[in-house]
Parts: structure tokens; sequence; C-alpha cells
């Protein structure tokens, strides 16, 4: 698409040069964290590091977190996390939310998480930096690398090279089903059996040939 808009003379040919050859829809990223995209290198790597070295919230003394340009452009306007929409887009706010909680949901951006005290000591030694290398491959690649000190005196540090939620690292299908039911409870649906039904209409889309099954009355 962006080759036929960004020329005074495009080439349409491209909108259709692989139709049947290449699914896009293959391509598809779910978003795991409810956080601005920019942040999700950084708490898979966060993530990925607190599990494998065994360091739990009150371990860690300062996380770095290593990003691009791009990044730090847009996060650090929202670095002091004031409302809740802001600290969505806060790498401090959505760290410390990670390193407590682990995967940063819906339900982990609120007003009481912005005065809870441990979330605020913790997000206060954060700090984003930028990163030559990470940002020489963007948006290619979305890399990830944090390096965590802890109160011990450890310094560890964890890359990841694939976002989770991207085709490398998609979810599996009861994450799937997991995050989507958490957000409806979020919107406080309260005919959960219609979604689930709906849910497993989806899963059965591929060998189901009757499509009407998503008319509810």
């Amino acid at each position: 698409m962006a080759a036929t808009l960004a020329s005074v003379d495009p080439e349409s040919s491209f909108i259709d040069a692989q139709l049947g050859a290449e699914w896009s829809v293959l391509e598809s990223s779910f978003k795991w964290h409810a956080s601005c995209r920019d942040t999700h290198p950084s708490v898979d790597a966060l993530i990925a590091l607190m599990e494998e070295e065994k360091i739990k919230f009150d371990d860690i003394e300062s996380t770095t977190a290593y990003t691009y340009k791009a990044a730090i452009k847009v996060l650090s306007l929202s670095a002091s996390a004031e409302t809740v929409y802001q600290s969505k887009f806060s790498t401090e706010f959505v760290l410390a939310v990670a390193a407590k909680n682990g995967p940063a949901k819906i339900r982990n951006f609120t007003e009481d998480a912005l005065s809870d005290s441990e979330l605020r000591t913790m997000w206060k030694r954060v700090t984003m930096v930028l990163d030559p290398k990470t940002d020489a491959v963007f948006p290619a690649k979305w890399l990830g690398r944090v390096t965590v000190s802890t109160k011990e005196g450890r310094t560890v540090n964890k890359n990841v090279d694939v976002v989770k939620g991207d085709p490398g690292w998609t979810l599996t299908k009861s994450e799937i089903e997991g995050k989507a039911f958490s957000l409806v409870r979020y919107g406080h649906v309260q005919d959960l059996g219609l979604f689930e039904a709906t849910i497993q209409i989806i899963w059965n889309l591929e060998a189901d040939k009757e499509t009407r099954g998503f008319v509810f009355s």
C-alpha cells in the first residue's frame, strides 16, 4: 500500500502483486501488553530476565532499558505518568508494572496503580537510554535489551530479538483467549457465555461451512 501512496507516480501493481501467494494475515501481530508498542521490547526482555535469573520485584535496585530513537522521542513525553493514559506511554511506569505483575495487562493501568507506592519507587529507578545497535535495525526489527542491578550487587542483562505477539513469537491459543476475556471483563460485559460461544465459532471457522452462526438474536 505504501508503494502506491508515497509517490506522485504510484505503481499500483504492487497492491495485488502477491495476491494469493503471500498471506499478510499470517504476519499479523497480537498486542500482548496494554501499553504503547514501543515499550514492548523492553517489557519482554525484563520479564524474561526475571524468570531466567529468578529475580523478584523486591530484589531490583535499578533497571536500564536500551531502545531506539523513535521510542525515546515518544515515550519520554510521558515519563512522569501523571494520568492513566500517560502511564501506558511511560517506559518507566510500564517496566515497573511488568516487574511487579508480569505481562502488563489493561487492569494494571488504573488510578490506584498510579498511587501505588511500590510502583512509584520502582519506576523512579528505571532509565531509558539510546542504543545505537537497536536504533540501526529499527523498524525492521524491534529489539529489546535491559540491564537489571539487584540490591545484592548482581548485574544481569537480557536481549530479545522478537516482540511477544509478533509472528516469530506468537501467542498461544490460551493466551489469545485469556486476553480476549480480560478485555470483555474490563468492559463489564455481562453475558460471558455468549462471548465464549463466539470464541468457539471463531476457532472453528476454518472447518465450518456455515457462517450464519455469528447472527445472534
